[in-house]
Order: structure tokens, then C-alpha cells, then sequence
């Protein structure tokens, strides 16, 4: 008999929805903050309703009111995609040689090379001229807002790490 291999494509995982996250900057706000202790007290149940309830619906009862909470007076943050940054008026400074400097130094050694082949060695060794250019290539990407096309590929290599790599 034959024994088929299972597809690979095939996501036996169940992956859960993250929930959207509260807009917890408001709180730093006086009076969204007192409201928002306020209204926890009020929704809270009384301690003996916790005493006498099982511990389950004690719990389910204390994180309901907690979050019926924050969703009416903090709110949600927007949701941004993972690589957006926050920006409040979009005239942050480019990054300066200094801190251009300060990242090629905190490369690390003995890791993969990109797709151009270069290796984080050969960066940190290079004379101060290539952090130079490295620098302006930086600044010059941060006022067009745009990055050369081979900047923008990378190398995934996926690694096996337990029972059989077929299935």
C-alpha cells in the first residue's frame, strides 16, 4: 500500500484574531482617567457576589467589566500596519551620520548575508567613508520616501526544528 504525503500548503494551526488594542494614551488624560476609574468601580460586583459565585464566572464577571470599560471611554487605537511609524507631523529629522555610525557598530557578527551577499563584517571593517556613503544613501531615501528596488528583497530561508520536515 501507498502512503501519501499530506500537502505541504496544508495550515492545520488555527490562528486566533489579536484583539484590537485600547487607545491607552488617553489615560494619561486627568479626566478620561478618573472617568474611567469611576465607571470600573460602578461595573465591578460586589465582594460578597464574589465570594458566593464560581471562580470562572468571577473572573469572566471582572474582565467584562473591565473591558465594557475601556471600550465606552478609552476606545481603540487605530491599527496600523506593521511597518507604518508613527509619526505625529511628518517632519521628523533624517537620521544623522552619528546614529548611521552607532547602527553599522551594532551589527552583529557571524550572521547571514543578505541577497547582495555583503556580510555585516565587511560593513563594520570598511573605512569611514563607506559609512559616509551608507549615510547618505539613508538620508537620501528618507526625503524621497522611496527605496531602491534590491533594498526592498530579502532572503527567507525556513529551518526545520522538530519531527519529520515532510509533513
Amino acid at each position: 500500500m501507498v502512503k501519501l504525503r499530506p500537502k505541504l500548503s496544508v495550515n492545520n494551526h488555527v490562528r486566533y484574531r489579536r484583539p484590537p488594542r485600547y487607545d491607552l494614551e488617553r489615560l494619561k488624560q486627568p479626566d478620561v482617567a478618573t472617568a474611567c476609574a469611576q465607571h470600573v468601580e460602578a461595573a465591578l460586583p460586589d465582594e460578597e457576589e464574589l465570594d458566593v459565585a464560581p471562580l470562572e464566572d468571577c473572573c469572566r464577571t471582572v474582565k467584562a467589566a473591565i473591558n465594557n470599560v475601556a471600550k465606552d471611554i478609552v476606545g481603540y487605537e487605530e491599527r496600523r500596519r506593521r511597518n507604518d511609524c508613527a509619526v505625529e507631523d511628518g517632519n521628523e529629522p533624517a537620521p544623522t551620520l552619528r546614529e548611521a555610525k552607532d547602527a553599522i557598530e551594532q551589527l552583529k557578527n557571524n550572521k547571514a548575508a543578505g541577497k547582495d551577499g555583503i556580510a555585516a563584517e565587511l560593513i563594520k571593517l570598511g573605512p569611514e567613508k563607506l559609512a559616509t556613503c551608507l549615510h547618505r544613501l539613508v538620508v537620501r531615501s528618507w526625503e524621497t520616501e522611496q527605496l531602491p528596488e534590491e533594498l526592498k528583497e530579502g532572503v527567507i530561508c525556513p529551518f526545520h526544528k522538530k519531527g519529520d520536515h515532510l509533513e
